[in-house]
């Protein structure tokens, strides 16, 4: 998995696991922890979706969310021109989202839309927004176009709203099983 936070979190969750363990007798060995820590997943949290190009979807719908987003694009990708297809819900801070996305050199920010009743359309994520962004309302045509505009040392990033990173893995999933 990537991101620094997920090494945090896995720490975490062997710790409870050893408290655990010893409060209730359960005996888990270290080859038992490391098969777990192999097969952890966590779909639509910093998930590869595709190789070639490099897609990767986050669900970072919220201010806490974005910044370690924005601290996974700072640490792994700081070489890399850094793609970034976001849509989110009408009532969220999308303007200290976008603007955490923004500061960065190297992200190219597309504002886009899904079909949800409380999704942003695209124009209104524009609404407090300065610097350089795209707007594409359908976020199957933004994505064609981005995927278009990468070279193969790119990554595009796909985030914004739980329900949107939703929408565009089952597009993919439903795509590759085609």
């Amino acid at each position: 998995m990537l991101g620094k936070h997920q090494v945090e979190n896995a720490a975490l969750a062997l710790e409870v696991l050893r408290v655990y363990s010893h409060e209730t007798g359960l005996a888990i060995g270290h080859e038992q922890m490391l098969r777990g820590l192999k097969a952890a997943f966590w779909p639509g949290r910093l998930e590869k979706i595709n190789e070639d190009p490099l897609i990767i979807l986050d669900g970072a719908h919220n201010e806490p969310a974005m910044n370690r987003l924005v601290e996974t694009l700072k640490n792994d990708f700081e070489q890399q021109e850094i793609y970034v297809l976001f849509a989110a819900l009408g009532d969220k801070a999308v303007d200290k989202m976008l603007g955490q996305l923004q500061v960065l050199p190297n992200v190219h920010l597309i504002l886009t839309s899904f079909d949800y009743p409380r999704a942003a359309s695209a124009n209104q994520l524009t609404t407090n927004l300065t610097g350089n962004y795209d707007v594409e309302e359908v976020w199957q045509e933004g994505l064609v176009k981005t995927v278009n505009e990468m070279d193969s040392n790119s990554v595009l990033i796909i985030t914004g709203s739980l329900y949107f990173i939703s929408e565009v893995r089952h597009y993919f999933l439903d795509e590759t099983n085609n």
